[in-house]
């Protein structure tokens, strides 16, 4: 038993396995792309991932609204009525307030 403990602290009193240990502790806590660093931009990246899944999805929604306005008059005389307050000759309008 006190063989392989001898070893083993023969072994980590090597100064190139002290060197290499050194090395890696400053790669992997203190470098530029450290693992700290790697994973803050693990993180930016996911979010900018849903950020843009978000601008997709609400792209789409543009897209059908812009279709439905250049194919539906309909469509496009109940948008200027309800956000505009735009009327025909002979309507009068009513506002409303709810409060």
């Amino acid at each position: 038993m006190k063989l392989a403990a001898s070893k083993f602290i023969q072994f980590f009193k090597n100064p190139s396995v002290i060197l290499l240990i050194a090395f890696v502790i400053w790669v992997a806590l203190f470098d530029e792309n450290s693992l700290v660093s790697q994973s803050k931009l693990k993180n930016k990246i996911d979010s900018m991932e849903k950020m843009r899944d978000f601008y997709i999805a609400e792209n789409e929604v543009l897209d059908k609204e812009m279709d439905a306005f250049n194919n539906n008059l309909d469509y496009v005389e109940k948008i200027a009525r309800e956000n505009f307050y735009l009327k025909k000759q002979n309507e009068d309008i009513f506002l409303v307030d709810e409060n």
